[in-house]
């Protein structure tokens, strides 16, 4: 999950240094989205964790929905 978790962070510097305040964050893992809404679980980075929700808190609005990789195709073919 930490990779996911990195994953987000990195997506989060992006828009943010691009001035966007307003994301819709998908991922293929549901645990990682439940531990950026529930705060920290117990086998995740936490310091990570703590990072992502300060950057959350600098933008006007966000959403995390989990997507099934099944249905994540397009965002699996833009990566490679």
């Amino acid at each position: 999950m930490d990779s996911k978790l990195w994953d987000i962070f990195d997506g989060l510097k992006l828009v943010l240094d691009r001035g966007i305040d307003r994301v819709l964050i998908q991922t293929n893992s549901l645990e990682a989205v439940n531990t950026i809404q529930e705060g920290i679980s117990e086998d995740s980075n936490s310091a990570l964790v703590r990072i992502i929700h300060a950057l959350l808190k600098l933008l006007k609005q966000w959403s995390i929905q989990h997507i099934p990789r099944e249905e994540n195709k397009l965002a699996d073919e833009i990566v490679k």
